[in-house]
């Protein structure tokens, strides 16, 4: 899979251009048609009205409002919010299961249940970290759900 990012509609457009002459030179098929683009809805009228389409090898490609790629998903509105709230949610379900493991308070000790939230819950937290633009409310949904995990190893009230 190829992906293509730019700050503006010409570098776009470009990048798509020298996409094409290496899929040329190096005997490559392309197959996806799918693109997100982070323009306004006006804009994008605007650019439709014009007749101006996105077209790579040839083919027009289809413009989505939201699209998955390595398990990340991205959306034209609201950003990251999809996936925010699928790890968050993937998050708690896999705290519960840690419980069930002894990561609990009277259960396995609070450094050996660190370990384990290191191993299985933050890498499925963090994956991707690097690409996302989340916002001040997105983050702190993600601590919360860290704070609740660390309290309930601790044997602390969540509401503290």
């Amino acid at each position: 899979r190829s992906v293509l990012m730019a700050d503006n509609e010409e570098d776009l457009r470009r990048s798509m251009e020298v996409l094409e002459e290496w899929s040329t030179q190096w005997r490559f098929i392309i197959k996806c048609g799918v693109m997100i683009t982070g323009e306004s809805d006006r804009k994008a009228e605007e650019r439709k009205k014009k007749g101006s389409k996105w077209i790579l090898v040839g083919k027009e490609v289809k413009e989505v409002d939201h699209y998955k790629y390595l398990g990340i998903e991205q959306q034209k509105k609201k950003g990251w919010k999809r996936y925010v709230e699928r790890i968050v949610e993937k998050g708690y379900g896999t705290k519960g299961q840690m419980e069930t493991l002894g990561a609990h308070q009277g259960g396995l000790r609070p450094s050996t249940a660190k370990k384990m939230v290191d191993v299985i819950l933050r890498p499925a937290i963090e994956y991707g970290n690097q690409l996302l633009l989340l916002t001040k409310g997105q983050w702190n949904t993600i601590e919360t759900l860290m704070m609740t995990v660390a309290k309930n190893i601790l044997g602390v009230p969540t509401s503290t």
